[in-house]
């Protein structure tokens, strides 16, 4: 009887063992395939801390640039703390979330060359580049951009998109709100209540009546210049898009947890309406694979989308397809 319990026992051990796999093969590799480039010398940059969308644009601009200078991506040398930064976010996770674990180094390797200008990189050596900026190529590798979609897309794919329903065309909009208003910068950083209705609705439009809106932005007044009160501290100021039906989402108390969830469904978004000179709109903007639409043309001083034929047909390409998917 004793043998007949132990070999049971063996016989469950071995039926486990394909769920022990599978679980691993959940687990999200933290590598970044937007930063190597096989049999090439290593690019480093200087880690530069800001906001997080900042952050990760900086990073992910230098393993853009290194690549396109024939140079594989070391990552940006620094330190992200383990406490949370600015605007009460842990960076170090959203950093990892976006473009990987290795896509920042704590060392700077021995005998490092520094550059600062093209000309510095012409030798066949591993560098690192001091400045913040780098001159980009007017478009983005589109084999760059489809290794970075591609180091993204497990952690996105297991993000929890609560918001879109099963069956629906997703048609999301990040609205740069909690820290600027209208006062501040407008014609840079103010996209006008009135210019994103319109751009919904005419996006809603072609998207027919699958179509599900939804609205990202934040809360976060703060004491400006002279102590006048900035930003946008209200939930009622966004009474506008609800008017029309569309759903308004707003930072909550986790800020790190808001971020992440804000990414994941403006880059799972199948229209996405970026911000315009937002970095945390630059972020998923990258990791997209639907039909991203910028503001590109100033109307009274402010921007707006230009709603034009490349703007439909990008639209009508992304609602085809995931009309497609759900059919």
């Amino acid at each position: 009887m004793r043998l007949f319990f132990v070999a049971m026992a063996a016989a469950a051990r071995r039926h486990r063992r394909p769920n022990r796999h599978h679980t691993k093969a959940e687990t999200c590799a933290g590598d970044c395939p937007a930063c190597a480039l096989p049999h090439r010398p290593k690019l480093y940059s200087v880690l530069h801390v800001d906001g997080v969308g900042t952050t990760v644009k900086y990073i992910a601009e230098h393993a853009r640039f290194a690549r396109e200078q024939n140079y594989a991506y070391g990552g940006a040398i620094g330190t992200l703390p383990l406490t949370p930064q600015a605007h009460g976010v842990l960076q170090r996770q959203c950093v990892a979330w976006a473009l990987g674990t290795d896509a920042v180094v704590v060392r700077e390797p021995a005998g490092i060359q520094r550059a600062a200008a093209l000309a510095d990189l012409a030798s066949n050596q591993t560098v690192l580049w001091t400045e913040k900026h780098v001159p980009l190529a007017p478009k983005v590798d589109k084999a760059w951009l489809a290794d970075l979609r591609r180091g993204n897309a497990c952690r996105l794919g297991r993000a929890r998109l609560t918001y879109a329903r099963k069956g629906t065309v997703r048609v999301a909009a990040h609205l740069r709100r909690g820290d600027v208003d209208v006062s501040v910068q407008p014609s840079l950083r103010w996209v006008s209540d009135a210019c994103l209705v319109d751009a919904l609705g005419w996006v809603a439009a072609r998207a027919g009546p699958r179509a599900e809106v939804h609205v990202f932005s934040a809360l976060e007044s703060h004491r400006g210049r002279g102590g006048v009160m900035r930003g946008t501290a209200s939930p009622e100021a966004f009474d506008v898009y609800r008017a029309h039906n569309y759903t308004v989402h707003l930072n909550g108390a986790d800020a790190t947890a808001s971020v992440l969830d804000h990414w994941a469904h403006l880059a799972s978004a199948d229209v996405f309406l970026q911000s315009p000179t937002s970095a945390f709109a630059v972020v998923p903007a990258y990791l997209s694979r639907g039909c991203v639409l910028r503001a590109r043309v100033i109307k009274k001083g402010l921007h707006c989308y230009a709603l034009d034929a490349a703007d439909e047909k990008c639209v009508r390409r992304a609602v085809e397809r995931r009309l497609r998917e759900i059919s």
